[in-house]
Formats: structure tokens, sequence, C-alpha cells
């Protein structure tokens, strides 16, 4: 018989993109169970464990998750079994290393790692220690992608020779609430909507088995 207990989760991480995972955990995806909290600002650990009240008070039915005074402490709570790592990029590859040598499965934001070689590593780090890792995008599976797949798989239009994407914007400083990490290490247009697209194509028509890039830097400031 299947084992019907929700996923204990611990999430590491409560900025801007934590919202949207709150009200998923909480009101949609009985599977999983948000066990606590943890950021380093305090008051948005606080304000994320306030969001959940907020929903509990209107029908949800879930707990109130604790907060962590720091993320060793939420890896060394046996009660979570998976970590969502929810931090800036350039820090998901020290935090999700660090939850997996502490024995916990690890779902994080995009990107996976900051470069190749801190992937290379997680992706050996949880082979060795018989963990599971997966992260965001996993938009490929909505019904839009999907539908493309379908569409494929069936032969509705022949072979496929080609495929293109394409985002246009200024800038995530035109829309995000707290856009700075995105112009550190790990941001940037690649790192950050890139994950969306490369997914999508490798989803659809396969394996990527060679890279051309061609960069321009548009503004040398950028006011946020």
């Amino acid at each position: 018989m299947a084992n019907t207990n929700p996923v204990k989760v611990a999430m590491i991480g409560v900025g801007a993109i934590s919202g949207i995972y709150l009200k998923n955990i909480t009101n949609v995806f009985k599977e999983v169970e948000l066990v606590g909290v943890c950021d380093l600002i305090p008051e948005r650990a606080e304000k994320g464990v306030q969001t959940v009240k907020e929903y509990i008070e209107a029908g949800a039915k879930a707990p109130v998750p604790k907060i962590y005074k720091d993320m060793y402490e939420a890896f060394n709570d046996p009660e979570v079994e998976v970590v969502l790592n929810l931090t800036r990029p350039y820090e998901h590859y020290g935090v999700t290393k660090a939850a997996l040598e502490h024995g916990k499965h690890v779902f994080s934001e995009k990107p996976l790692a900051a470069d190749m070689e801190e992937g290379t590593k997680l992706m050996a780090l949880a082979k060795e220690k018989n963990l599971l890792m997966g992260g965001a995008p996993d938009t490929f599976m909505g019904a839009g992608i999907q539908t493309a797949r379908k569409v494929i798989d069936d032969g509705l239009i022949g072979d496929v020779i080609g495929a293109t994407c394409a985002m246009i914007q200024h800038g995530p400083e035109t829309w995000h609430p707290d856009p700075d990490f995105l112009y550190k290490r790990g941001g940037g247009p690649m790192m950050d909507m890139g994950p969306y697209y490369v997914t999508a194509l490798v989803q659809l028509i396969g394996e990527a088995v060679g890279v051309t890039a061609v960069t321009k830097k548009s503004f040398k400031e950028r006011l946020i």
C-alpha cells in the first residue's frame, strides 16, 4: 500500500519567490507539508509564517510552520525530509551541499548552482549519498508545453527542424521587488530566465550538443 503521509519540507530563504511556494504547499499540494522556515532576515521568516496562518484562518488544512534560527537547525530536524532551497542564486551551492551532507533531499530554485562545476559537484554528492535532488523550473510539466509535447509525439506537425524562444524586457528592476541579487554571481538573464526556455527546448526537441552565445551590455548602470 502506498505511503499517504505528506513529505515534510523545510524552506530555506523566505524572499520574493517564497509567496507562491507558501500558497501552493499550504492550499494545493497535500502531498507535502511545510514543517518550518528559515531566513537570514528573521522578519521574512516571521512574515512567511504569518502568511500560512492567514491561509489556515481562511480554511486551509495545514500546520503552522516553526521558525528555525538558522539552516543547520533545519538540517538537523529529524522531521524534515526535503530542504526547499529558495536562497539567492550564488548561495544555492552552499545551502544545497550542506543539506545533502546532512542527509536531506533537496529541491532548489533555479539555477541549481552558479556554474557547471558547482552543479556537477552537487549531482555527484547527491548520488554518493543516495539522495534525490530536483529544481525549478518544472513549468515544462504545465499544460502548454505538455500539449506541445503531445503534438510532436503524435506527429501532428511532422519532423521538428527548429525552434525559437524569446523574452523581451528592459530588465528585472522594472518588475522584481528586490532585484539586486539578479546582477550578482548566478544572476543575469541566462541564469534567471534562461532555464525556463532551455528546459522547454530540451524537453521538446532533445539534448543540446553545442552552444553558441552572443552578448551585449545595453546599460552601464541600472537604477533599482
